[in-house]
């Protein structure tokens, strides 16, 4: 950072979908700016479009976007000032992002995405995939909206690229303006303080036409933690603050201060220098998830990621197979798991599956429909699971070599809307792996998802897989 900087952080309404009443207020806003003789002027999230769970209700098409893009770079330019500006941008023939724009007085602009979305939002918005800064004449600046400021990586990847100023723009409803941010000095604060950078948050302010109600208010942090001032307008109003070059310089000069050049990132990204020193007198529950269908990023995947965060925040141990990047043979019948073994006599990349499954308290199996049944890299599993069985299982009124009381999760996806088309595939497995002493098991099924993101906006689908992991470790 090169100078001193004044900002000013609005905090003004937004209606849905009302485009040109919102530039309108904008403009009004950084003409009081000027006045005021900022040099960056932060509007909250959303502010040009308006916040709302319906896309199509804040849509801005591309020829929009432009012209607005038009119109801010020559209000930019004409006052002199960094303007930072948020709506929901057009992605090609995807869900839309809800995104902020850095517009420079020299025309410049850049784009930020938000990259954490809260979880209503997830269903309706794609999740921005990159961490920007962006370097302007005098200060290197960072952006994240709203629910991304309790994801505290993100602010230190944006610190380590050069960030002096961190601005942090909301659209927060419900509350009072001062219980706002009470609540952002909690997160924020400590944002400031490990980072040393500064810290500007503002929200939206008024009540929308959604029903949706947000208190004004703004809050400025210095790169020690302090408090440079606050306020909690009603309905609208505008911080300004000064961001002082002596006060970064006070805490980067001094190493005892200043955490950035101790950190060791060698560790925070290396697996094998992290583990868990379990010395509790209870075991946590043990989950394998078996992932069954080629694509990475599919349906299934998703709905059992979705199962199995949600058990590792009830504190299960979670580990995760992904079948389709083993190398294995299918059964060979060959009997010596009922003659000579009581496991699989093959030795490749499924043993070690078996294995976690045996110490395993639920099993996630979740695959898509192929032709009528589960992926082949699922079966060629299911069918190995037959060394479970003990040589007189059947007629041993106990035949399996499991210990009893495990449970099981099926998540299915299919591309055919009729549920009742491929009803049959749970209850044939439920019923062998009740066999193996599984109890307890449970269907997650996704019909009608045809392309490799559908089931993120299949609400019901998603809250199901999160309830049934809350439901399954809190009941053991």
């Amino acid at each position: 950072m090169k100078k001193d900087l004044r900002i000013a952080l609005v905090s003004c309404s937004a209606e849905v979908g009302a485009v040109d009443a919102n530039v309108r207020t904008l403009i009004r806003w950084i003409d009081r700016a000027k006045e005021a003789c900022a040099d960056i002027v932060c509007f909250p999230e959303v502010s040009l479009s308006g916040y709302s769970l319906r896309p199509e209700a804040v849509r801005i098409t591309p020829k929009i976007e432009d012209t607005i893009l038009d119109i801010f770079r020559r209000k930019a330019q004409h006052c002199g000032m960094t303007l930072l500006v948020g709506w929901v941008t057009s992605n090609d023939g995807e869900k839309h992002s809800i995104s902020h724009v850095v517009i420079t007085p020299q025309g410049k602009t850049g784009v930020y995405r938000k990259t954490h979305l809260g979880p209503p939002e997830r269903a309706v918005y794609t999740a921005g995939e990159d961490v920007p800064v962006f370097r302007l004449d005098h200060a290197t600046i960072g952006i994240q909206l709203c629910y991304d400021a309790h994801f505290p990586q993100l602010t230190t990847i944006m610190a380590a690229n050069g960030m002096d100023i961190l601005f942090v723009p909301h659209a927060s409803p419900h509350g009072s303006g001062q219980g706002k941010i009470d609540s952002w000095k909690r997160h924020l604060v400590a944002r400031a303080y490990d980072n040393a950078v500064f810290v500007m948050a503002c929200n939206l302010s008024g009540t929308n036409d959604t029903g949706l109600t947000f208190p004004g208010a703004a809050l400025a942090i210095d790169p020690s933690g302090q408090m440079i001032d606050s306020a909690a307008p009603n309905p609208e109003g505008m911080l300004v603050v000064d961001a002082r070059v002596s006060a970064l310089l006070a805490v980067r000069n001094n190493p005892m201060r200043y955490f950035a050049p101790n950190r060791r990132p060698e560790l925070y990204g290396n697996e094998a220098k992290q583990r868990v020193v379990d010395l509790s007198t209870e075991e946590s529950m043990k989950i394998v998830c078996l992932l069954g269908s080629p694509r990475p990023k599919g349906n299934t995947a998703f709905l059992a990621e979705r199962f199995c965060e949600t058990a590792r925040q009830a504190g299960s141990e979670v580990v995760t197979f992904s079948l389709n990047k083993l190398t294995y043979k299918g059964c060979q019948g060959c009997m010596t798991c009922k003659t000579k073994l009581d496991r699989c006599v093959l030795k490749d990349d499924l043993e070690q599956v078996l294995d976690a499954v045996r110490d395993a308290d639920i099993l996630v199996m979740a695959s898509p429909v192929y032709y009528g049944e589960v992926t082949s890299q699922m079966k060629g599993f299911i069918d190995r699971t037959f060394s479970y069985l003990k040589p007189d299982y059947t007629t041993n009124p106990e035949p399996s070599r499991l210990k009893p009381g495990k449970k099981l999760v099926f998540i299915l996806s299919q591309a055919q809307p009729d549920e009742k088309q491929f009803a049959d595939i749970f209850p044939r497995y439920d019923y062998f792996f009740k066999w193996y002493g599984f109890q307890d098991n449970r269907l997650i099924r996704a019909c009608g998802a045809m392309g490799p993101k559908d089931v993120a906006s299949m609400t019901a689908v998603v809250e199901k897989a999160e309830q049934t992991a809350r439901e399954l470790v809190q009941s053991s």
